[in-house]
């Protein structure tokens, strides 16, 4: 039982590294603004994350299978509650794996935060470019409705 956890975990760990590296190139993608690579690099990041899922599933059924076997040990128990319990030809690669899945999911989060940064910076900029283009501007407050108030500027009088 404590090996096939081992095994989820190192499987969970190589697919959070996998997700790592798309994330950096994504924000390659993101910075020339390669509309396909960047498809194509949304394509695989959902298909590591169904895959993620799934071994979470599978770390789950271990944890209810744990808790049935192991008194002490709950479904909901965390790793580091784990430790005490995990016999002592396991605990050290359990500890490393753990912290080195801690490791990466911090360095995946952080990734995605700077991809964030780098869309919302994009999108403003079309905002932007979309509104000196339509002769349109969002003004700094919100209307009676809760919506933005566009005001349109006319550079042309037809009437003249």
């Amino acid at each position: 039982m404590w090996q096939e956890l081992i095994d989820i975990l190192g499987t969970i760990s190589g697919y959070y590294k996998k997700l790592l590296g798309l994330s950096q190139q994504k924000r390659t993608a993101l910075v020339m603004v390669d509309l396909k690579m960047l498809e194509a690099l949304l394509k695989q990041e959902e298909e590591l994350i169904a895959r993620i899922h799934e071994m979470e599933d599978k770390r789950k059924q271990v944890f209810i299978a744990l808790a049935k076997e192991v008194p002490g040990v709950r479904f909901d128990t965390k790793m580091t509650e784990i430790y005490a319990y995990i016999p002592a030809e396991h605990r050290v690669s359990l500890k490393k794996l753990h912290a080195e899945l801690n490791t990466v999911i911090s360095r995946v989060n952080e990734a995605d935060n700077n991809n964030n940064v780098l869309v919302s910076g994009a999108l403003s900029a079309v905002n932007y470019h979309l509104n000196q283009l339509g002769q349109s501007a969002v003004e700094p407050a919100y209307g009676g409705n809760g919506q933005e108030v566009i005001s349109h500027q006319k550079k042309f009088d037809f009437h003249a």
